[in-house]
């Protein structure tokens, strides 16, 4: 299995094929960075399966975009700005259904 060896620095076109992102290539970036990913969500939301979603929805972001991703973004940065902003939407989601949980609790 082909493993990111220094993952702080690594770039994309480093990991891929002709600029995409193989399966092999995905699979040593699941490996390397999911666990990581889920602890910085986790940090976030401190919720454990809520981090996990997240950080699967990242993934296949990437997995569904990689024929399309930039050669010289930094992967590392590019996971964890898809983390977050996909922390950021469900953050917003969560707070626009509890407003309306509030506003039903309201007028019962």
């Amino acid at each position: 299995m082909e493993k990111i060896t220094n993952p702080d620095s690594g770039k994309l076109r480093r990991l891929g094929d002709n600029h995409a992102i193989t399966k092999k290539t995905f699979t040593a970036l699941f490996d390397t960075y999911y666990v990581p990913l889920c602890n910085y969500i986790y940090s976030l939301t401190k919720d454990r399966q809520q981090a996990e979603d997240i950080v699967q929805d990242t993934m296949f972001i990437v997995w569904e975009s990689r024929n399309n991703i930039q050669s010289n973004l930094s992967i590392k940065n590019y996971l964890y700005k898809i983390a977050y902003n996909k922390f950021i939407d469900t953050y917003r989601g969560n707070k626009v259904h509890l407003s309306y949980v509030d506003e039903v609790k309201k007028t019962a």
